[in-house]
C-alpha cells in the first residue's frame, strides 16, 4: 500500500497482435494534350499513374511502370497507409495510333501487395484513349496531252492523269 492509501499492483503485460494488411489501388489518367484539343498526330500526351496504399502497413520499394511512356517507371522506397507512389510521363501519337483509331496503353505496380506478373485489379490498369479517324481523299484529274496539239476532236488520242491525295489522318489502302 502507497504512503496515500492507494493499492500498487505489480505491472501486467498484454501482448495485442496487429493484422498487417498490405492493399493498394493504381489509377491511369490521361492528364493533358499538348494541343487541347482532340488527339492526333504529334500531340504529346501526359499521363500520370497513381498507387495509393489502401492498406494498414507501409509498403516497401514500390514500382510503378508503364512501358508507353517516358519516363517509364519510378521507384518509391516506402508508401505509408494512405500516402501515394506517383509516376507522371508523355507519349507523342504515331500514324500507327491514328490508323488504330485507339492507343490502348497499361501500367503495372509491384509491391508487398502485388508481386510480379499479379492480375489483380489493384496491379495493373489500362487506358484507352480514342484518336478520332477522319479518313478522307481528293482525286484530280488533268488533260495532259492532245495527240494533234491543238482542240480536242473526235479521233485525237487523250492523254490524261488521276492523282489520288489522302488528305485524311489516317492511312488509306
Amino acid at each position: 500500500r502507497a504512503s496515500d492509501g492507494t493499492t500498487i499492483s505489480p505491472p501486467d503485460t498484454v501482448t495485442v497482435t496487429a493484422t498487417q494488411t498490405p492493399s493498394q489501388t493504381l489509377v491511369k489518367a490521361l492528364t493533358g494534350d499538348s494541343t487541347g484539343g482532340a488527339v492526333a498526330v504529334g500531340d504529346e500526351l501526359t499521363y500520370t499513374v497513381t498507387m495509393t496504399n489502401t492498406g494498414n502497413t507501409t509498403l516497401a520499394i514500390v514500382v510503378v511502370s508503364d512501358a508507353l511512356i517516358t519516363p517509364n517507371s519510378i521507384t518509391c522506397p516506402t508508401v505509408a497507409p494512405g500516402a501515394t507512389c506517383q509516376l507522371v510521363g508523355t507519349y507523342t501519337v504515331t500514324q500507327a495510333d491514328a490508323d488504330a483509331g485507339n492507343i490502348r496503353n497499361t501500367a503495372v505496380v509491384t509491391s508487398q501487395a502485388c508481386p510480379t506478373g499479379s492480375t489483380d485489379a489493384g496491379c495493373t490498369t489500362t487506358v484507352d484513349t480514342p484518336v478520332p479517324q477522319t479518313p478522307s481523299q481528293t482525286l484530280v484529274k488533268a488533260l495532259t496531252n492532245d495527240s494533234t496539239g491543238g482542240a480536242a476532236a473526235v479521233g485525237d488520242v487523250l492523254a490524261y492523269t488521276v492523282a489520288l491525295s489522302d488528305t485524311g489522318n489516317t492511312t488509306l489502302s
